[in-house]
């Protein structure tokens, strides 16, 4: 039995979301996204109703469509798949993808109120082939074929020549010049320290998205917001509890509430219940609880000239808030937040080998993983802010303090989900953990973030035929770059990556101690690990053992330095190692801020 079938994907997604200068640009690009896809997953949906059980869409899970507690759709990615009969694929692509840009062509005209042209979205790329699916394997070569063929298609581009003379170019995506600030009756009415912004027209359209994902009077938590949220949730808990904290908290809570910009805008409550006396930490000072919050720069569109003042006077109550939280106890304030991304390994190459109807029963699996993800980052002992989790993938911004927890957890149950999914038994998952302080540009942590995943896929270690099913975890310092190391998810010893890394960071003084030293022997013990001799290259781990006992560290703590340093997975172009130095930096910067 012949018929057509169509791979409908919207590119350049991944740098859409990266050039970003706010996590409302972010979410405001996967959220604009995803609702083009779902436009035109929609058509085809409807024009394949009628036509029998065997047509219809393999991606996205049609329910995803018709029954989702979301505004938009969770377990929708960036492409679509479907099933038609023979000779109507063709008109069915070109319609769906004609819903695709009507779906933007109104987010265009909700933000700037007019038609804007805005160059590179929607990057939409369709194939449509026809073949024999009477069989598993005559489906499965129809399937290669099509992705073949997408594949091709997005190499062979028309190029629409643009010439700029006149304008600046976009700040954030500096191949597009800056269009005009949105002032159209419908446009999103952008706030007065946003106006001075050079953004393209399709920035402008992803921060209007972003901007109205919680509807009136509430924002999309910003880094600051998700950095402070563990300190708050513990400061609400410790004063609901102890009244005299309660009575010197509320003041300096009030005084600061009275300073925060933009009046009464909030962002999402923190989860559980909090008194009423102590909201305003669960809603309206997320941002300038911490004292690094207060800084001049970012308060002079709100302030002008007395922004200076305003600073001084904000980051001495936010201080003082500090100050009273270690008195009683509360776990420190850190400035650092984290992204979080995980990915599936190798899931086109098993789709390839899966009939439809399994095709269609995995499509299932993915959006429901998709959803669990997103609760499960949600949940108040992790306090994420999920971005997309389409199943395949997953992107949110963490507490510091959580990060590492939420990435183990999300892979294990990732591990447990499939497995009792006969059609993906068997496939893995890629992490990226990158720690960024929350006033450092997004944009450069966005990046580093999709770097890193890809860096999980493709390093190697010594002794590791298969890549992938790896942790790459990145700390980035306000100077730049200090520590990364990638892990497999699974090194032998039966601990996760997670729990060595964390097992070599009891505490600051003693993480520091131990990373400084292997810092400076580094080169010493790579020798020894090298060597032809095994007896001479069990001295490096004799070493190891040496060194972590004199900074008083156990036995446990010495042989998970060891195992983090026997699998450092490198770059594809060095050779594997014994290397202990990248995974003890990053224990130092744990237990340093992430307490």
């Amino acid at each position: 039995m012949n018929a057509d079938l169509v791979l409908l994907a919207v590119g350049g997604v991944q740098p859409f979301i990266a050039e970003s200068r706010k996590t409302a640009d972010v979410a405001g690009a996967s959220l604009a996204v995803r609702q083009v896809v779902a436009a035109a997953a929609s058509w085809a949906l409807a024009g394949l109703v009628d036509q029998g059980e065997l047509y219809g869409l393999v991606m996205p899970d049609p329910d995803v469509l018709a029954d989702s507690g979301e505004r938009v759709p969770v377990g929708i990615s960036n492409k679509i798949v479907f099933l038609a009969p023979m000779g109507t694929g063709v008109p069915l692509a070109k319609n769906a993808a004609d819903a695709a840009r009507r779906e933007w062509a109104r987010l265009v005209a909700r933000t700037h109120g007019v038609e804007v042209d805005t160059p590179g979205m929607p990057d939409l790329t369709w194939v449509c082939v026809t073949g024999d699916v009477g069989g598993d394997e005559a489906y499965q070569a129809v399937w290669r074929s099509a992705k073949k063929a997408l594949d091709q298609r997005k190499r062979a581009r028309w190029f629409a020549i643009s010439r700029t003379t006149t304008r600046a170019l976009c700040a954030q995506s500096p191949l597009l010049p800056a269009a005009d600030v949105p002032s159209g009756p419908r446009g999103m009415g952008v706030p007065d320290h946003e106006r001075r912004e050079r953004l393209s027209a399709a920035g402008w359209v992803k921060r209007s998205v972003g901007n109205k994902t919680y509807g009136p009077g509430k924002r999309f938590p910003s880094t600051t917001v998700v950095a402070s949220s563990p300190f708050r949730a513990r400061l609400v808990q410790r004063a609901a509890e102890n009244a005299d904290l309660r009575d010197e908290l509320i003041p300096l809570l009030v005084r600061l509430a009275d300073m925060v910009p933009g009046g009464e805008v909030d962002h999402a409550p923190l989860p559980g219940e909090t008194p009423s006396s102590l909201s305003v930490l669960s809603t309206r000072l997320g941002t300038l609880i911490s004292p690094d919050a207060w800084e001049s720069r970012v308060l002079r569109d709100e302030y002008g000239d007395d922004a200076g003042r305003h600073a001084a006077a904000g980051r001495g109550i936010a201080g003082r808030i500090k100050r009273l939280a270690e008195r009683y106890d509360v776990p420190a304030l850190t400035p650092y937040y984290a992204i979080v991304v995980q990915d599936l390994d190798r899931l086109g190459e098993r789709l390839g080998g899966l009939n439809l109807a399994d095709q269609r029963a995995a499509s299932g699996v993915l959006t429901e993983l998709g959803r669990h993800q997103r609760e499960l980052s949600r949940q108040a002992g992790h306090l994420g802010v999920p971005v997309f989790a389409g199943g395949d993938d997953f992107l949110a911004f963490v507490p510091a303090a959580t990060a590492l927890p939420l990435a183990a957890e999300l892979r294990r149950f990732t591990g447990d989900h499939l497995r009792n999914a006969p059609s993906l038994n068997g496939v893995t998952a890629s992490t990226a953990v990158v720690f960024s302080h929350m006033t450092s540009p997004l944009r450069e942590a966005i990046a580093t973030a999709q770097r890193a995943l890809d860096g999980a896929k493709q390093a190697r270690g010594a002794g590791y035929a298969a890549q992938r099913n790896a942790l790459t975890v990145v700390v980035l310092r306000r100077g730049g770059e200090r520590a990364r190391t990638i892990q497999p998810w699974y090194p032998a010893g039966g601990r996760n990556a997670v729990e060595l890394l964390c097992s070599v960071a009891p505490d600051a003084q003693f993480s520091g101690r131990l990373a400084g030293r292997l810092e400076r022997d580094r080169d010493e013990l790579n020798r020894l690990a090298s060597h032809s001799r095994a007896a001479v290259r069990a001295t490096a781990h004799d070493e190891v053992r040496r060194l972590v006992s004199r900074q008083g560290g156990s036995a446990e703590v010495a042989e998970a330095v060891i195992t983090l340093g026997e699998h450092e997975r490198r770059p594809p172009d060095e050779d594997p190692r014994f290397d202990p130095v990248p995974a003890t930096l990053v224990a130092r910067f744990l237990a340093q801020e992430c307490r």
